[in-house]
């Protein structure tokens, strides 16, 4: 009787001579057409409408914020991390249970669209935040906050809609991230450099500078959104729900097939000619 020792070893030289497969790459060529270009450049925009607030509120309006709005004192900081951490909590809180909800009904595109008219009204609303005026503004911030966090939540969830081949799923997504990643960056160096630039935070224009950056930004966020909604449109569930929908199309299919068959057998059988499955024509 063999030691388990020896087993082992055996069945390790086994798994190690096992030939590796390979995995070839599809040429790009293949891999386009196994993307749903509509739904990838709307699913795009949602994370250019996205960043484009995040870019400022990060970039430009937090800093104002603290050393302007709130007095530059150490309750500034403190009111500026409540109004980042109560959203964040609350994202952390609702995020399954919406989700679950739309796993169920669906409704991913008008919860989406939510979340963005509130990041980007939010944002619009800061025009009217003037020095002093710290808790309206924080009150601002954290609705912003809240509606940024629950759109990255949805929008991740429309990317099993955008492919037709899983193995695409990197592609669509580096695309969607890059295009976040450049129109935020673009957004912001329009708001500095026709807004802000040259004016310091110590000039008496400045509050009336980045109130009007607020609201630039606001409105491109709203704007980057609109295509959003036009390559989502016709998505009304969520991406489990869609493969359900397609695999019982493809099992209803495959039972008309098999009885259009079973119905031509029997037709067959009755006229006297029975039919025998698989045969193949003779040859020539």
């Amino acid at each position: 009787m063999k030691d388990s020792s020896h087993l082992d070893e055996e069945s390790s030289e086994k798994i190690t001579d096992a030939p590796v497969k390979k995995t070839e790459k599809k040429p790009w060529s293949e891999i386009k057409k196994l993307i749903k270009w509509r739904e990838t450049i709307g699913w795009s925009f949602v994370d250019v409408s996205n960043s484009t607030y995040i870019t400022l509120m990060t970039s430009l309006y937090n800093a104002y914020f603290t050393n302007t709005v709130a007095g530059s004192s150490d309750i500034s900081n403190t009111i500026f991390s409540v109004s980042q951490a109560i959203p964040t909590v609350l994202v952390v809180l609702i995020s399954p249970v919406l989700g679950a909800f739309i796993d169920l009904h669906g409704y991913k595109l008008f919860f989406l669209t939510i979340t963005a008219i509130l990041y980007s009204l939010a944002c619009m609303m800061l025009v009217f935040v003037k020095p002093g005026d710290y808790v309206f503004g924080a009150i601002l911030i954290a609705f912003g906050r809240f509606g940024f966090g629950m759109s990255e939540g949805i929008c991740a969830s429309f990317l099993p809609d955008c492919v037709i081949d899983r193995e695409c799923v990197s592609i669509v997504s580096g695309i969607g991230w890059g295009s976040g990643y450049f129109g935020g960056g673009i957004v912001a160096l329009l708001l500095i450099y026709t807004v802000i630039m040259g004016y310091e935070d110590t000039d008496p224009d400045f509050p009336q500078r980045m109130q009007y950056a607020t609201l630039l930004g606001g409105c491109l966020a709203a704007v980057f959104f609109i295509p959003a909604i036009y390559g989502l449109w016709h998505i009304r569930h969520s991406g489990e729900d869609m493969r359900d929908a397609e695999s019982g199309k493809l099992d209803q299919s495959v039972e008309m097939k098999d009885s259009k068959r079973r119905a031509s057998t029997l037709g067959n059988q009755s006229d006297g000619e029975p039919r025998v499955e698989g045969k193949e024509e003779q040859e020539e």
